[in-house]
């Protein structure tokens, strides 16, 4: 069973690849890919639970500098990108993100991740930071009074807290606020049940660069595929099939029916 064959896209056109609750205990093969791998854990009955996977693809031209899983549910990886002009910085923080109220409480949750944007703001004062992955929170005001999440109704207080958070942090949401997803569709849905519970945050100066997000229904999974378009190419003329591609794809491994998956490209 090959660990990305319920992607969607081709493969040749993707260079990052973010992976949530992968169920994985040890790190898996993928050959023409660095990997930064933040194992799964064991759960109360003893089955795996959460796992995170960020792999960069090695003729890309970008590089994994450092990775730090911060906790089974939270993995930060300094990405250098192929960038060689001043419109946009080269360094990317990616955090690679995975909550579920069984896991972890939203406060410790919200605490590690705020520490963590705090620290990197510090450290790397010019990097961009861009938060994906799988939430469980449905952020949306206009979808949070109709929404019901694995069958449990979504809490203001929850997404309030979230977002009070990212905006403390000066973070910015993407879905909703992007060409191609205004207004925000749903990002997962199974039988009557629908939400949008996966999500891509960044820093403004990342935000506006950003050309579209698309969201796409997926046949072999509950969850849609996020799709982001990131304008830091020089500006010249070009044909759009031409555009070198930056592919991030916050997901899950296929041997679980709720795949995630985002992209991001560089055009």
């Amino acid at each position: 069973m090959h660990l990305f064959s319920d992607i969607p896209t081709d493969l040749e056109d993707v260079d990052i690849l973010c992976l949530q609750e992968t169920w994985l205990m040890n790190i898996p093969a993928a050959d023409g890919f660095e990997i930064a791998f933040n194992p799964a854990i064991k759960g109360t009955k003893g089955c795996p639970m959460s796992g995170l996977l960020t792999l960069v693809k090695l003729e890309s031209g970008i590089r994994i500098l450092t990775a730090k899983n911060i906790s089974p549910y939270i993995q930060v990886v300094k990405i250098k990108l192929p960038i060689q002009q001043p419109k946009i910085e080269n360094l990317l923080i990616l955090l690679n993100v995975y909550w579920q109220h069984a896991v972890m409480q939203l406060d410790k949750f919200m605490e590690l991740i705020s520490e963590t944007i705090c620290d990197v703001k510090e450290n790397e004062k010019e990097a961009n930071i861009l938060i994906c992955g799988d939430l469980n929170i449905n952020c949306l005001p206009d979808k949070i009074r109709n929404d019901r999440a694995h069958g449990k109704n979504t809490s203001d207080p929850v997404a309030t807290m979230w977002l009070h958070e990212m905006k403390a942090c000066n973070i910015k949401m993407l879905n909703g606020e992007t060409p191609g997803d205004i207004p925000a569709h749903f990002t997962w849905q199974r039988n009557q049940q629908q939400s949008t519970i996966d999500y891509m945050f960044a820093t403004e100066s990342m935000k506006q660069e950003v050309a579209c997000l698309n969201i796409t229904e997926m046949k072999s999974s509950d969850h849609c595929m996020l799709e982001m378009y990131l304008n830091v190419a020089q500006p010249k003329k070009k044909a759009a099939n031409s555009c070198k591609n930056l592919v991030v794809v916050p997901g899950r491994n296929r041997l679980r029916l709720n795949q995630t998956i985002s992209i991001l490209h560089l055009c």
